[in-house]
């Protein structure tokens, strides 16, 4: 276990190295672009659509019947199932193209 730690810890610091070379900005910028936003607007795109068309809203409206004690509105759920999903799809795509 103490060698896995070892490895671990060693790894972490030999690509923490890459940060402070001339070039770590240039890392900080890719990680920063591609590592981390669109990993979140392709976690955010596939939400949407498992709790909009794979659940088909049942838990979302469940927990919030229990919650508030009044039903989501047809004009919200369409909201949701048609417009959220699409936006954040093309948000997606955005950010992969570019």
């Amino acid at each position: 276990m103490r060698t896995v730690r070892l490895g671990i810890c060693v790894i972490i610091s030999l690509t923490g190295l890459l940060y402070c070379s001339q070039g770590g900005f240039y890392y900080l910028g890719f990680i920063d672009s591609y590592g981390i936003g669109i990993n979140l607007i392709a976690t955010v795109f596939m939400e949407s659509v498992f709790f909009t068309w794979q659940q088909d809203w049942k838990i979302v409206e469940t927990m919030i019947l229990s919650n508030i004690g009044e039903a989501t509105p047809n004009s919200i759920k369409l909201l949701m199932k048609y417009t959220l999903t699409t936006l954040t799809g093309l948000m997606t795509l955005f950010a992969i193209i570019l």
